[in-house]
């Protein structure tokens, strides 16, 4: 997980005119290149091996996928980017620290209610209140800490929730007031993430931290990287890693 934050953090840096600088292509010639063709390499890289690897072969394991993809875009968004952006708050929305929070919250009431519905006998209610909460800890986390935790709790929901088969997703339960079953709830979990994206994306543009050319070039790699979560083994992971990082050492320095 660091490792590909790391990466995403230093892919995303370059400016616009960064981007158009002369890029040589480890172990190739040809035509002059740019530092973006770097980036899609990487890029490119990425999706070739996920091309070679079986997509999910269950609803729920293919619902909770999308989910990730949508935690991607969100990682994407934010790795690398600087610390005070946390705190930023335009007018009367959340800061990205507030954001952040909620988006943790909010993953831990969703799984918890999945595994209620899908556990409770009939004599219990269909709705009942999470027991979960956001440690004080937690909401002072550094920016890639907030990632890293993130990441660790989707993870953990994702372990049962992916699991899951036809008839459990079959089963009652509660959102937002609303009667729904499981499969509504999960499909909640890439929504909600996606709902946040937007959001946090609004916010870095109110505090003048626009994406840039690069920056949507990396939310694109997290998003296959999301989607290549849910497939593929850690060691397979750290390998693909490992070369990205072996060619985005070829790249020239960051203009500070």
């Amino acid at each position: 997980m660091s490792g590909f934050v790391q990466l995403l953090g230093r892919l995303a840096v370059y400016s616009d005119a960064e981007m158009a600088q002369p890029w040589e292509w480890p172990g190739h010639t040809g035509a002059p290149l740019q530092v973006r063709d770097c980036h899609w390499r990487i890029v490119e890289s990425e999706q070739a091996w996920l091309a070679t690897v079986p997509a999910a072969d269950r609803e729920a394991a293919a619902i909770m996928e999308l989910a990730q993809i949508a935690f991607g875009d969100l990682r994407g968004l934010l790795a690398g980017q600087r610390e005070e952006v946390l705190d930023a708050k335009p007018g009367e929305e959340w800061s990205l620290g507030e954001l952040l929070g909620h988006v943790l919250i909010t993953e831990r009431r969703y799984a918890w209610q999945v595994r209620y519905a899908v556990n409770r006998d009939e004599t219990q209610p269909t709705y009942a209140t999470p027991p979960v909460e956001v440690t004080a800890a937690e909401t002072s986390s550094s920016l890639r800490a907030w990632l890293e935790i993130l990441e660790a709790e989707r993870a953990a929901g994702d372990a049962f929730c992916g699991g899951l088969d036809g008839p459990a997703l079959a089963r009652p339960t509660v959102w937002a007031d609303y009667p729904v079953d499981v499969r509504f709830r999960l499909h909640r979990f890439g929504g909600h993430l996606a709902e946040h994206t937007i959001q946090a994306e609004k916010l870095l543009r109110a505090v003048d931290r626009c994406p840039a050319e690069a920056r949507q070039v990396v939310r694109l790699l997290s998003r296959l990287r999301g989607c290549h979560q849910r497939r593929s083994a850690v060691a397979d992971l750290e390998t693909l890693d490992a070369g990205h990082s072996a060619l985005a050492s070829s790249l020239p320095p960051v203009r500070l």
